[in-house]
């Protein structure tokens, strides 16, 4: 298995919410986290108590979808960093002269 492959598979296993911070990762292209922007209210509409409920409702939900989104991919990149330091350290220790490298 590709180390994509496995960094991939752990983000789908471990994160929360993790669909859209895959897809970008998958894509190699950031999510568009505007699309999750409740629609903007024209200046002079009136609301009724329900609809201020429901709009408060949705510009919180849209501000947790972002920050989880966020906190996940950090958590990627820090597992994709992992990755490639745990590979880099291994591929010198692999070396004939890593013993006199690791003793100066």
């Amino acid at each position: 298995m590709k180390t994509t492959d496995k960094v991939l598979t752990c983000i789908f296993a471990t994160f929360e919410h993790e669909k859209h911070a895959k897809e970008s990762l998958e894509k190699l292209e950031s999510c568009d986290i505007e699309q999750w922007r409740p629609e903007e209210m024209e200046d002079g509409t009136e609301l009724g108590e329900a609809e201020k409920i429901e709009l408060q409702q949705e510009v919180r939900d849209h501000g947790q979808r972002r920050n989880k989104f966020e906190d996940n991919m950090h958590k990627a990149f820090g597992l994709i960093l992992w990755q490639c330091i745990a590979m880099l350290a291994k591929a010198l220790q692999d070396r004939l002269d890593w013993k006199t490298t690791e003793a100066k």
